[in-house]
């Protein structure tokens, strides 16, 4: 961890200066700089849209050289209460081998996440970002100088909160410290177009419960949307398992307990829809 090259005043005057273009709308990318640097495996963050908008890349800072596997996940309604809740977040990609730019002091170049993804945001509502190192090594740069909840920006388009750090490599763990933001660069486009992945579809399917121990349960009686197979993956995105579902069901069991513990991803596709969902098998 390197000396901080700016106080806490310079983080407040960064803030006044992102608040200050509230009249302007822009849709181009949020930007943190790099200062008071600490080094994690991961983050949670909250972005607020006010008109509608497209989540398409993340840009992150390493001062931790290094290759790692990195899983990106999304969900509506922010992050707070769901940090060790696989089955509410969606995956939207993950990438294999990442290593990024790095530096041992500010400034550190941004590297773009090699995932290709793109979420839409409705106006006026909240979604929350995990971005995961699941194995590797390596780091990804945060500062804790700001309260998780905290607004940090808002270019009159898309507000960013300050959110988490995740310190232990794996998706969902808990070790989750309050009080840290990303330092990088997120993309994003103004509107959303027919096609792009929309949370609100997988939101409202719910696995459960999030730890398996023989079996879980889909709940599909909310959803919106009609799928018509579940394809069950590992870590290394291997097909283990699969079964076509009935347009008419609302509720399935599936017994996993042939499954070795470990994380796994359950895959819903249909002609219109598609989610996809996590669960942790645990070991009797």
């Amino acid at each position: 961890m390197h000396r901080p090259l700016h106080s806490l005043s310079f983080v407040l005057l960064f803030v006044a200066l992102q608040l200050s273009v509230t009249a302007q709308q822009v849709c181009d990318s949020v930007f943190t700089p790099c200062f008071n640097t600490t080094s994690g495996t991961g983050f949670f963050l909250d972005l607020e849209a006010s008109t509608d908008v497209t989540i398409e890349g993340f840009s992150t800072m390493s001062q931790g050289a290094g290759t790692r596997d990195v899983e990106l996940y999304y969900r509506p309604g922010g992050f707070v209460g769901y940090e060790t809740d696989a089955a509410a977040w969606t995956l939207a990609g993950s990438a294999s081998g990442f290593d990024p730019v790095s530096a041992i002091s500010c400034p550190i170049p941004v590297t773009p996440l090699p995932i290709t993804f793109n979420v839409c945001i409705p106006a006026g509502e909240r979604y929350g970002f995990y971005i995961a190192s699941t194995s590797g090594s390596g780091s990804f740069e945060l500062y804790d100088t700001l309260t998780t909840g905290t607004l940090f920006s808002d270019d009159g388009t898309l507000r960013l909160y300050v959110g988490k750090g995740a310190f232990a490599f794996g998706a969902f763990t808990g070790f989750v410290t309050q009080n840290k933001l990303m330092q990088g660069t997120i993309q994003y486009s103004c509107g959303c177009s027919t096609g792009l992945q929309h949370p609100s579809a997988a939101s409202n399917v719910r696995l459960f419960p999030s730890i398996v121990t023989r079996e879980f349960q889909l709940d599909l009686s909310k959803a919106q949307g009609v799928y018509q197979s579940a394809r069950i993956l590992d870590s290394a995105g291997r097909l283990l398992d699969q079964l076509e579902l009935d347009a008419t069901a609302t509720n399935i069991i599936r017994n996993v307990a042939s499954l070795s513990s470990g994380v796994y991803t359950l895959q819903l596709t249909g002609l219109k829809s598609s989610a996809q969902l996590k669960f942790v098998r645990s070991s009797d």
